[in-house]
């Protein structure tokens, strides 16, 4: 699938509908690393006041059972933390491949963090089950991989189908709305 070339309020509406953070290339060698590293990077971007606590639910819900679910993809949680707001995804790549207690004994290079503020706010569910429809797809893992910068996973996500028909109208809907403020 073709890359959608996209401007400033494109981008916007996408970071808005689908996706706070990207991190590319996130820093670590062991599961517990690239988690830490996401749990500061959230703390870094003001989501969460105590990295730390983060880490550790983090690390609470990796030991329930992993949260690898195959195909080089992990999605960790972290729930019932202090936060700026409801719920935050981070969909990050890995330097390296990353060990992760997978069931399919394949590392993951691809994660989406989910933090929560309450576990029983099931809003956030309708974006995980679209990130997850997308993961699923070979296309988007492969792209997703080869992504050059933010704006090239945003172009991804469009392409995959996440959102594509809301995007176009909510740009129509901006900008005629912008047109009809500056007349």
């Amino acid at each position: 699938m073709k890359s959608i070339p996209m401007g400033g309020l494109e981008l916007q509406i996408i970071k808005e509908e689908f996706t706070d953070f990207v991190i590319l290339d996130l820093e670590g060698k062991t599961r517990e690393d690239v988690l830490l590293n996401i749990a500061k990077f959230a703390k870094e971007k003001g989501l969460i006041a105590n990295e730390q606590i983060v880490y550790q639910k983090f690390l609470a819900r990796e030991g329930l059972g992993t949260t690898a679910i195959g195909a080089s993809v992990a999605l960790p949680e972290a729930c019932w933390i202090e936060m700026a707001r409801p719920y935050a995804f981070i969909l990050c790549r890995t330097k390296e491949e990353i060990a992760f207690n997978s069931l399919d004994k394949k590392p993951v290079r691809i994660i989406l963090a989910t933090l929560g503020g309450d576990k029983d706010d099931l809003s956030r569910l309708k974006y995980i089950r679209r990130f997850v429809a997308a993961l699923e797809s070979i296309h988007f893992r492969t792209r997703f991989l080869k992504a050059a910068t933010e704006a090239d996973v945003y172009s991804v996500l469009c392409a995959e189908g996440m959102g594509f028909d809301k995007l176009r109208k909510m740009c129509i809907s901006r900008e005629k709305e912008k047109m009809k403020n500056d007349q």
